[in-house]
């Protein structure tokens, strides 16, 4: 709201849930498509823009499923290991791994939200995140794990997937592994990548 009182540009549109956290994404997203007939874009909170990403996003077909890709030397890269742990019949590998800090998705992704959903309300992986992140598996760090090992799986393989890249359109500030210092003296003389994600220290 505070945005809406400087730029009327910007609608608000407050919504009380009775969940909250990371969790609730796919939950969001397949509110927001049953009442708009456009595409959805998510953006985490600890996201900043140094300059308007529409013409980023419009690089992609609306077919694609757009997602951020994770900070190299993060975790353990790639969704086999992610697809297989879940039992899910491996369709392809993703050699990247995925950041779900943006999402942009369709009405063509409907069921692979829903599947998202489902995989993120299962016993094991809420288990999972009562215990602290460095003790997790990697299928079941965060949100987005699941999200790869779905994207892998021979049900949603044939899902094109438009890829935001680490250092160029986002720069992931993780740590040393997130926004290198050879993507900082690529910048040095050009703007800032658009999406810049403040996840830590």
């Amino acid at each position: 709201t505070d945005f809406h009182s400087f730029n009327a540009n910007v609608a608000v549109d407050r919504r009380k849930r009775q969940t909250t956290g990371w969790n609730v994404k796919p939950a969001v997203l397949i509110e927001a498509l049953c009442e708009d007939d456009g595409p959805v874009l998510w953006l985490d909170s600890d996201l900043l823009l140094s300059a308007p990403i529409r013409s980023l996003l419009a690089k992609f077909d609306p077919a694609h499923l757009v997602i951020a890709e994770e900070p190299r030397g993060v975790r353990n890269p790639g969704s086999r290991l992610r697809t297989l742990a879940w039992d899910l019949g491996s369709g392809r590998h993703i050699k990247f791994g995925l950041n779900s800090c943006v999402v942009r998705v369709s009405r063509a992704h409907l069921p692979l939200l829903v599947a998202w959903a489902e995989l993120l309300s299962d016993p094991v992986y809420l288990q999972a995140q009562s215990r602290p992140w460095h003790e997790r598996p990697p299928w079941l760090m965060g949100d987005q794990d699941p999200l790869a090992a779905l994207l892998g799986s021979d049900l949603f393989a044939s899902i094109p997937i438009g890829l935001l890249r680490q250092g160029t359109d986002i720069a992931q500030c993780f740590n040393e592994d997130g926004f290198s210092v050879a993507a900082r003296l690529s910048h040095a003389f050009r703007p800032l990548p658009p999406i810049i994600h403040a996840q830590g220290a």
